[in-house]
This record gives C-alpha cells, structure tokens and sequence, in this order.
C-alpha cells in the first residue's frame, strides 16, 4: 500500500492516534489521493475531532471549506452543528489547538491505554495457550511416541 492511501484510510477510520503518528513521522496534511484529501474527507464524515488534528498539523482549510459551508447552512442537516464547529477551527486556530491539546490528546491517551491493555490480554492468552501445548498436548503426543 502507498503511503497516501494508509493516510487516507486512517483519516477514514477516524484513528486520531495514528493519524497524528504519520503526520509526526512526516506524512502531508495536504496529501491527495485519487481525489481524496485527508480534511475534506473528516469533513465530509462530521469528525470534528480529526479535522481540528489535521487544521492543527497546518492543512489547508480550504481543502474543505466549502463542503463545511454547504453543511453548516444546511438546516436540520445531521453534520450542521459538527460542520459549525470545524468551520470555526478553520477560522481561529487558537480554538482548534486548545481542543486538539484538551480533548483529542485525552482520545488519542484513552486509547493508547486501551490498546495497550487489549495487547496485555491478547498476551496473557497467548502464554496460556502455549503453557497448555508444552504441558498437556505435548507430552501426550510424546507418549504415543514412545
């Protein structure tokens, strides 16, 4: 897979966390692939959330101003309220930085720490099951051997 499009898909499934790990490791807000650019794309979805990330990390509003124009006018609409609020991040940056260090870095924490105690789980599964082969299974296969 290219690059562009790990970006893309991880835009798409809302991993703040992973996203803002690209963008540290020198991923372009700004990418476009096939057509699809990585803002537009949060916008388009109402995730406000990623959108302030990647505003932060100085994409281009622009990119999808006028998607979140369209939306915000749009009374009733199910993105209204979301797109409002991505169109001020757009506008004032100091706003989208303090969510982005006061709620989105709280997420992207929570997480972290889920993963990391799902990975312990998944560990501790994994022991077990090697522990019940080296001394249940195996020496009843040794036994047939003998």
């Amino acid at each position: 897979m290219s690059a562009a499009r790990d970006f893309v898909m991880a835009v798409e499934s809302r991993s703040c966390g992973r996203v803002v790990q690209m963008l540290k490791n020198g991923d372009d807000p700004d990418l476009d692939w096939c057509g699809v650019q990585p803002l537009h794309l949060a916008v388009e979805q109402g995730d406000v959330d990623m959108a302030a990330v990647l505003l932060n990390w100085k994409a281009k509003p622009d990119r999808g101003k006028r998607l979140a124009e369209a939306l915000a006018a749009k009374e009733g609409h199910r993105l209204q309220s979301k797109a409002k609020a991505i169109l001020k991040f757009m506008g004032d940056p100091k706003a989208c930085t303090e969510h982005v260090e006061g709620v989105v870095d709280v997420k992207i924490q929570a997480a972290n720490a889920r993963d990391f105690r799902m990975g312990c789980l998944v560990g501790v599964a994994g022991l077990g099951m090697c522990a019940l082969y080296w001394f249940v299974f195996r020496p009843i296969q040794t036994q047939g051997e003998l």
